[in-house]
């Protein structure tokens, strides 16, 4: 009976977590509905996410550190009792509890440097941000359509096994009716076998496509039916504009920027260590017995708490080299900011330079594939023809037929390459996450 029971158990327990895992399971269908999920789900995405977070807590520090003063709660505890005995456990002690509040006047416009540096880098860490969502997305997108290519591929090569299977029966008859020779015969098996290679092949790759999917839109599956949709954006006319536009809307480019003019609020904050320091602080505490009753000739005061207000100067003289330190590490981070600057310009106008000619020659290519299957498809089905007239020989039909999927496969493969060459104009640019999909 317990043994029952286990099992009872055991089958609900799998039944239920079976309901749960289809129950989770989204599926998506359209290329806006992958994008917006990715950008919930993509753990890249998040990663950045957590770090602009993680900026904005920074600048928000800095800046109630300006406006905040320090406070802070002393107790201190004393002997009331004078002993020339190195050890002395007198239980007469005598402490006293404070309050102490300080405000920092003037620190050579170190704190406001240090503010402006801080919003700089947040500044940085947007751009980084929208760069790197960017870039994620852009990945959806290409696996999106690779997605698309991959089934294709993976339907032409299942059809063209059939075809194989198909002729190959055909050629078993008419190698019977000796119509046909026995190397004839060996080459239709082969060209069987060389296709279930191929079809082995398209459906590794159309795994690795479903997985690569999955992982980049953070769990998402692809729908059986995916639109394949042409872009309706507009593109710049010529190159030359385009590349002013990535030059001046990349978000990459903006975070070497404010990175380098971060470096030069960083150098401020180095030279203001050596200023001098101005700083007010207010004390109140309780008085100790001692100061109480004072030793003569001094009146006694009763008075519980004592109230005082310091004004102190600091002029830093040395510390260690570490100031001078600071002040050169500041002057080489902001000369390899100028360099990350310089170099980002040069690689974006170079990124975008290489993806408007591939955009272009893409679509060239696409119209060379469409000629291409127009010519397979002609010579297929007239060798189709000629092969049931007993005038094409298995090899040219065979010949025939791997052409046209061969064609079919490559328009596939480069029409979906188009379609994401054309977002990844966008990409360049840097406003592919702000499309309406």
């Amino acid at each position: 009976m317990l043994k029952r029971g286990l099992w009872f158990v055991c089958l609900f327990c799998y039944a239920y977590n079976s309901f749960a895992f289809q129950k989770e399971r989204i599926e998506v269908n359209t290329l806006g509905k992958a994008i917006e999920f990715a950008k919930i789900n993509n753990a890249q995405i998040n990663l950045e996410k957590e770090k602009l977070s993680e900026s904005k807590i920074r600048k928000k520090e800095a800046i109630t550190a300006f406006f905040i003063p320090e406070v802070s709660l002393s107790y201190s505890l004393s002997s009331a009792q004078n002993s020339n005995n190195v050890i002395d456990y007198s239980p007469d002690f005598d402490g006293t509890v404070g309050i102490r509040t300080g405000i920092e006047l003037f620190s050579g416009f170190q704190d406001i440097s240090y503010i402006a540096n801080r919003n700089k880098l947040d500044q940085a860490a947007k751009s980084d941000f929208r760069n790197k969502e960017n870039e994620e997305l852009l990945k959806v997108i290409e696996s999106y359509y690779n997605l698309i290519a991959a089934r294709e591929a993976h339907s032409i090569n299942l059809k063209s096994l059939e075809i194989s299977k198909k002729l190959l029966e055909q050629a078993h008859l008419r190698f019977k009716a000796g119509e046909l020779t026995r190397p004839e015969l060996s080459l239709a098996k082969y060209r069987l076998a060389e296709q279930e290679a191929l079809l082995k092949s398209a459906e590794a790759e159309l795994i690795a496509e479903e997985e690569n999917f999955f992982y980049l839109t953070g769990g998402a599956y692809a729908s059986e039916k995916l639109e394949q949709i042409k872009p309706n954006f507009v593109i710049p006319s010529s190159q030359d504009e385009f590349v002013s536009l990535a030059l001046s809307l990349n978000p990459y480019i903006h975070s070497s920027q404010k990175n380098m003019e971060a470096a030069k609020l960083a150098k401020n904050v180095a030279l203001s260590e050596f200023s001098p320091k101005v700083k007010l602080d207010f004390e109140s505490r309780t008085r100790t017995q001692s100061e109480k009753t004072p030793p003569f000739p001094f009146p006694s005061d009763n008075r519980d708490y004592k109230n005082s207000v310091s004004l102190s100067v600091t002029i830093p003289l040395m510390n260690r080299g570490k100031s001078l330190y600071n002040v050169m590490n500041s002057n080489v981070i902001e000369s390899k900011a100028r360099i990350m600057v310089k170099d980002a310009n040069d690689k974006v106008e170079n990124i975008a330079i290489s993806t408007w000619n591939i955009y272009h020659s893409s679509i060239l290519e696409v119209k060379a594939r469409e000629q291409a299957v127009a010519a397979a498809l002609d010579r297929f089905e007239g060798n189709q023809q000629g092969y049931k007239a007993g005038a094409v020989t298995t090899s040219d039909m065979l010949d025939a037929e791997r052409e046209l999927s061969k064609q079919e496969i490559s328009y596939a493969k480069s029409y979906s390459k188009m379609l994401s060459s054309m977002y990844r104009l966008k990409y360049v640019i840097g406003d592919l996450s702000s499309l309406n999909f």
